[in-house]
């Protein structure tokens, strides 16, 4: 089994148990994320009639910020392998009244669709949870011929405080790797943060005019540094503080202290606008 095989069995598990803390904290995401959503949808070139395949959409981003630029003719369809997720995010669109969007439990790496199916696919966040060999010739199979995917993804641990700041206290002070496989699974999520590491693999898997860079932008996350901290321990679980039944009361006490010190530079009035460094990478069918 490859790496991204086991870090795509290991994610599963993780999302689902982290499922309610991201409906918790779900208009929070979407605040923080906006400028890398807005930057994904710009380079794959989203237009009026087109037929645009969301994946990994978890409760329904970039999918819903989508369904406004299609016009009446075109739809998206929302997948991800958590059902949690999906039944959140079509109730958010029922809700809203958006019309053209569709919502589907479906796995990356095998998809419910027939071929050259979409003009587009987005995926938000998700590529390093995938198992890639067969996640990228699906996703290559249902694009149509001329087709534009792209996708953002982490950059490198050490240059984003966001990660960071809350992970680093935590792990300092465990006198053992408790978890090897949650410590396993966070490290091969950054496989793809060195840049060009991703535009590679999409060459492999028979895409062309592949185009990788590094966004530097601001996350802006509602809130002070002990709500962020509460924020990323929900969405994150045993990823973000591994080993935390491990430290005593006084050690954990510690970690938050030194976590809020953290962040606390960047407060600004009642936000947080914490520097986060991307990779954006488009491909052509």
């Amino acid at each position: 089994m490859s790496t991204s095989d086991t870090a795509a069995q290991t994610a599963k598990a993780l999302f689902s148990d982290v499922t309610p803390g991201w409906q918790r904290w779900d208009a929070q995401m979407i605040d923080a994320t906006r400028a890398s959503t807005e930057a994904l949808l710009a380079a794959v070139g989203i237009t009026p009639g087109l037929q645009v395949l969301d994946v990994a959409t978890g409760t329904g981003s970039p999918a819903l910020e989508i369904v406004p630029l299609l016009g009446p003719q075109g739809h998206v369809t929302a997948t991800d392998v958590n059902p949690g997720m999906v039944a959140f995010a079509e109730a958010k669109a029922k809700r809203a009244g958006l019309p053209n969007v569709s919502f589907r439990v479906a796995d990356a790496a095998d998809l419910p669709f027939g071929d050259a199916q979409f003009d587009a696919i987005t995926c938000s966040m998700g590529v390093m949870f995938f198992a890639r060999d067969r996640a990228l010739a699906e996703l290559r199979r249902v694009l149509r011929s001329g087709g534009r995917i792209g996708f953002t993804l982490w950059g490198p641990y050490a240059h984003n405080p966001w990660l960071t700041s809350i992970r680093q206290p935590v792990v300092r002070r465990l006198r053992e790797r408790p978890d090897t496989a949650v410590f396993a699974m966070y490290e091969s999520f950054f496989q793809l943060a060195k840049p060009g590491t991703l535009a590679t693999e999409l060459r492999t898997a028979g895409f062309r005019e592949v185009h990788e860079e590094v966004l530097h932008l601001t996350w802006s996350f509602a809130g002070s540094p002990q709500e962020f901290w509460a924020f990323q321990s929900d969405i994150g679980g045993a990823a973000s503080r591994p080993g935390w039944d491990t430290l005593t009361a006084d050690e954990q006490a510690a970690v938050e202290a030194e976590v809020f010190s953290l962040l606390e530079p960047y407060r600004v009035g009642q936000r947080l606008d914490i520097p986060v460094e991307l990779n954006l990478a488009t491909a052509r069918r």
